[in-house]
């Protein structure tokens, strides 16, 4: 495999964008042989753009740049199939949509984790981003530490990402499958994600990762942030999605990454913990478990479960965990007694789970949003627009 991925960049009407990710890119810290960089710029993008993709090509030193103007707008989700089919030619891709800034150490991060993982049929993928936001709840998500500087998730990554040639030929050998079930009634996977547009392709890759049982690496500490401009997702500029990311200029003596075959740190494609790791940190419960603190499961794939640890609202619990601890898994992991304005998970067969929905009560958005909460019934309404309640 060659050791040095790809840099696809797609590009189109956000010459701004483009300038500040390619700024990023020069400040890499790069070891062994240039890297090459690809700039894919989609038909009809204004001059402005490609003007940004050429004072990038005519002054580095530290990338071989290649320019490909597209004849034609291909649209978001054929434009990323495309760069994707690179990694057949060139062993892997790291793919940065403009809307990007990197860490210095994107790159060798990426390439150590493609070198850690390259024997795991387990591994879809692997990410640059740490994601403190839960983009199918709407609310903030927090990995537990593992002691590792990665972590795993069923869920795909789109803000700076590497995908091996065996990887995303897994992928478009699936995609291109006559049997697949209908993405929209697969209640495997978040009732928002089903719901993004078809330009989306990464709805289609966390219904492959779905289907297969496949796992993304994430790091703790972030490698690269998204900007939220407006485009083909977004009507205007949004900030949920920007993340931290450390001092540019600092040491890095390598990272830890956790072994593929570590799952006590694992969240599924809702982005909650995943049963199985909850259930090897606490031996009294069995790995037939689902987590459901956001409250956005499905009831029928909840069904699919003996037992369910929620927020939702029960009539018979088998356990009550007080949450009152950062990530939530601490909250079951080291369960606390029962205090009044605590929000509670619920441990209940899933034969017995009602379906009145997540709780929104004052206590429960305190715990995810914090105590500037204002106005429940703002914030209320907020979080049911995106959860399509």
């Amino acid at each position: 495999m060659n050791p040095n991925p790809l840099i696809a960049i797609p590009a189109f009407n956000r010459p701004d964008a483009l300038a500040r990710l390619l700024r990023s890119v020069s400040n890499s810290r790069i070891t062994g042989d240039r890297p090459r960089v690809l700039i894919s710029i989609e038909g009809e993008a204004p001059h402005e753009t490609v003007e940004v993709a050429e004072s990038f090509r005519d002054r580095t030193i530290q990338f071989e740049v290649e320019i490909v103007m597209r004849s034609r707008r291909l649209g978001l989700r054929e434009h990323i199939l495309n760069l994707g089919d690179l990694s057949r030619d060139h062993g892997s891709v790291l793919l940065l949509e403009d809307d990007l800034t990197i860490d210095p150490y994107a790159y060798e991060f990426a390439k150590a984790n493609m070198s850690a993982y390259r024997d795991d049929s387990d591994i879809a993928g692997h990410a640059l981003y740490a994601p403190r936001f839960n983009e199918f709840a709407w609310l903030p998500f927090e990995a537990l530490e593992n002691g590792y500087d990665t972590y795993f998730m069923q869920v795909p990554c789109s803000w700076g990402q590497l995908w091996t040639a065996n990887q995303w030929i897994r992928f478009r050998e699936w995609l291109g499958r006559d049997d697949l079930p209908d993405l929209r009634e697969d209640v495997r996977l978040p009732r928002s994600l089903r719901r993004w547009p078809d330009s989306s392709w990464k709805k289609h890759f966390a219904h492959f990762m779905a289907s297969e049982d496949l796992w993304f690496t994430y790091p703790y500490r972030s490698f690269s942030t998204n900007h939220g401009e407006g485009g083909s997702h977004l009507k205007s500029k949004v900030h949920h999605f920007q993340t931290p990311m450390p001092l540019p200029d600092r040491t890095v003596r390598g990272w830890s990454l956790c072994p593929s075959e570590d799952r006590s740190v694992a969240y599924d494609a809702f982005m909650e913990p995943c049963g199985t790791a909850i259930s090897l940190n606490r031996d009294d419960l069995t790995d037939d478990v689902t987590v459901d603190a956001y409250g956005i499961k499905p009831p029928e794939y909840l069904q699919k479960f003996s037992w369910v640890i929620t927020s939702k609202a029960v009539r018979h619990a088998e356990a009550v965990f007080p949450v009152s601890m950062r990530p939530i898994e601490h909250s079951i992991l080291q369960p606390s007694e029962p205090k009044a304005g605590s929000p509670n998970l619920y441990l209940v067969r899933s034969a017995l789970l009602n379906d009145e929905g997540a709780s929104l009560s004052k206590e429960w958005l305190r715990y995810w949003l914090g105590s500037f909460v204002i106005s429940r019934r703002l914030v209320s309404r907020f979080l049911k627009a995106f959860w399509g309640r």
